[in-house]
């Protein structure tokens, strides 16, 4: 997770480098400043009482489309934001799944602590095939084919069903709700 300045920060930054507005114009050329007084002079303590940093946003989640024509001879693999291949065997699915490289992988935060997901992102210590677990179980596939009469819904990570693209993005903001 990176920090991030606020926009109330930044902005007060910003101005603060270019000078106050408010100040009166004098007319005067500007004097050189005594960089022996800058060197000694110590910097300013903000004691303004601040909110905290509100936690980072939770990243979007990974929604890919299964394509059952796509490929069809080759073994499942994710291309783009699509799953196609020989994907009819779950096994092969899930593993296509953890092999795409869609979530990323921390490497910096929370390295003492066991693999897990947070924030869109797999951090802790982990192996391999932890990461594989974790990127097929937090990726979201929709299938237009299964259920194609029905009316859009979610079963597992899978969105079916007649969907439009904001069902299925509710859908999906559901399912990773739960995570």
């Amino acid at each position: 997770m990176k920090r991030t300045l606020s926009l109330a920060l930044l902005l007060t930054l910003s101005l603060g480098a270019c000078g106050s507005p408010a100040e009166p114009a004098t007319g005067d050329a500007i004097q050189p400043a005594d960089e022996s007084a800058l060197a000694t002079a110590e910097p300013a303590v903000d004691t303004a009482v601040t909110e905290p940093a509100a936690a980072p946003a939770e990243a979007a989640p990974v929604v890919l489309t299964l394509d059952r024509a796509s490929m069809a001879d080759a073994d499942c693999h994710v291309m783009g934001s699509s799953v196609m291949g020989k994907c009819e065997d779950e096994a092969a699915l899930q593993a296509a799944l953890g092999a795409a490289e869609l979530i990323p992988v921390n490497t910096t935060e929370m390295t003492d602590a066991a693999c897990h997901f947070m924030l869109g992102q797999v951090m802790g210590a982990c192996t391999p095939e932890e990461i594989s677990e974790i990127r097929a179980a937090h990726t979201i596939v929709f299938d237009a084919q299964t259920m194609a009469d029905e009316p859009c819904h979610a079963m597992g990570n899978t969105i079916m069903g007649q969907c439009t693209p904001e069902q299925i993005v509710e859908q999906a903001a559901g399912i990773a709700a739960s995570w």
